[in-house]
């Protein structure tokens, strides 16, 4: 701490705080008016673009169960259902909402910016150090709990509650203010949620949380985890372990990070060496889908010759679909695989 940051009275730093919050004000208001006028983007191409049956997350989900031969069980069915507005003001006010939330997601790096710069001087030099980079993997964190929020919980979220019906008799009319709080809510929330790991790193580091305790309670944390991705996602596996898994990967994570701060460790290095081994997975695991996919397809592809003589055999060989169990076989495969990995990756952050 620096003799200046030392001398400096309560009131100076009120003063110091106030240009801070004065200059991420005036971001957030620029940023608030360029998404302003560009209402047409923001509404017809983004905010609305979720109660579309094309939406980019409903045609791949409907492409995954193609793929996964489940037929259309999770194709997502007709949204093209009317908004309607109950108020006078209803879309002016609407505008100014989405314009101002819009705004502070855009600016929220640099508004970060501020807020960690008011804070940092009062840091001794060893914590500045530990600290380096945490703007990035803020902003990182953040925008990612956005786009999962808008690509996958807010869509899911708004098939389950517009075709949750109490009775035949109740039909939904869905209005604008409602829609709206609903895509707002869940997006600024997973942003928040993403941010989960950096926030236990400031709470062991004061002492708050330890990775003994978060361990205590995974079971807990997974099981909440599940039943939330049940409550808002259509009655399949698949679609809620796409939700669940982000999440309970974010509090590992953050175990992670707890045990890293106890041990004294560069915790923004491990983060670094986090994404890279998240990255080397990923690559792994579409190299081995891709390999078991090729081997099935071979030994099928040896084994087809031999099925046209499929009548010759008994009664029980003769009633085998050998394509659906290639399909079935060449899927437990690839969970097998999966789940080996997700174990390797635990084992890496525990």
């Amino acid at each position: 701490m620096t003799d200046k940051v030392k001398e400096m009275s309560f009131l100076d730093h009120l003063e110091v705080l106030r240009w801070h919050l004065i200059r991420s004000s005036l971001v957030i208001f620029i940023c608030s008016f360029f998404t302003f006028i560009n209402r047409e983007f923001i509404f017809d191409f983004i905010l609305l673009a979720p109660k579309s049956q094309h939406f980019v997350t409903y045609e791949l989900f409907c492409k995954l169960s193609h793929l996964l031969n489940m037929g259309d069980l999770l194709c997502i069915g007709n949204h093209n259902w009317q908004l309607n507005n109950f108020s006078m003001a209803g879309q002016f006010s609407a505008h100014i909402i989405i314009s101002l939330i819009s705004g502070i997601c855009i600016s929220f790096p640099y508004v970060f910016w501020e807020f960690w710069s008011f804070i940092k001087p009062a840091l001794k030099k060893t914590e500045k150090k530990l600290t380096n980079g945490v703007i990035f993997f803020t902003s990182i964190l953040f925008s990612m709990g956005i786009l999962f929020g808008y690509f996958l919980v807010a869509p899911l979220s708004i098939n389950f509650l517009y075709t949750y019906e109490l009775s035949s008799q109740v039909t939904n009319t869905i209005g604008l203010s409602s829609y709206v709080s609903i895509i707002s809510t869940i997006c600024l929330a997973n942003g928040i949620l993403f941010e989960l790991p950096i926030l236990v790193y400031f709470l062991t580091r004061i002492g708050l949380v330890t990775p003994s305790f978060m361990k205590k309670y995974r079971r807990h944390a997974m099981v909440v985890t599940l039943i939330l991705a049940a409550l808002i996602t259509p009655p399949d596996v698949i679609s809620q372990v796409l939700v669940a898994i982000p999440i309970i990967f974010l509090y590992e994570v953050s175990i992670f990070v707890s045990k890293k701060v106890i041990e004294g460790a560069n915790i923004m290095r491990s983060f670094i060496n986090i994404f890279l081994s998240i990255f080397f997975s990923i690559i792994v695991i579409f190299l081995l889908y891709w390999i078991v996919f090729v081997l099935f397809s071979y030994i099928q592809y040896l084994i087809d010759p031999l099925y046209q003589y499929r009548y010759y055999f008994v009664e029980i060989i003769e009633s085998i679909d050998l394509n659906d169990k290639f399909e079935y076989a060449r899927q437990f495969a690839i969970l097998v695989i999966v789940y080996f990995l997700y174990k390797k990756v635990i084992g890496f952050l525990r």
